[in-house]
């Protein structure tokens, strides 16, 4: 369709440069959100093991006491935790999908944890102890 001198009567409108600039920085930035905002839920939801220790296996499966530490994020700072977690004696030796996890009670002390006769004692410095019992980690 054209007017009489031969213009198209629908015009698009011209974007001005400073418009497209803009919604570049704004593209960029959201995905530099997203790319943040993915590995801090990452980092929250599976922090690297440190440390471990198994019982003995038992039952076609044993329980592991994990330090696990997640790194300084954009909202949280690093936190130690201990995560005890099944693991089971099949082919390829994979935590199972029951795990506990509690605050870490020695900031900043060496890994030092045993099982006792199926309980969990965490040692710290002055002869302090952490007890978890089967009853703490060992849900049905």
């Amino acid at each position: 369709m054209g007017d009489r001198r031969g213009r198209s009567l629908l015009r698009l409108p011209r974007l001005p440069r400073l418009s497209v600039a803009a919604a570049v920085v704004l593209g960029l930035l959201g995905g530099f959100l997203v790319a943040a905002l993915t590995q801090e839920v990452g980092g929250t939801v599976t922090p690297d093991v440190v440390d471990e220790v198994c019982s003995a296996p038992a039952d076609g499966g044993r329980w592991c006491a994990q330090r696990r530490q997640r790194a300084d994020g954009l909202v949280v700072g690093a936190v130690d935790e201990l995560w005890v977690v099944r693991r089971e004696s099949g082919e390829d030796g994979e935590d199972g999908d029951r795990a506990t996890v509690a605050a870490w009670p020695y900031p900043g002390d060496a890994f030092d944890a045993r099982f006792v006769d199926g309980t969990l004692v965490v040692r710290g410095p002055d002869g302090a102890q952490a007890v978890y019992p089967p009853a703490f980690y060992a849900l049905d």
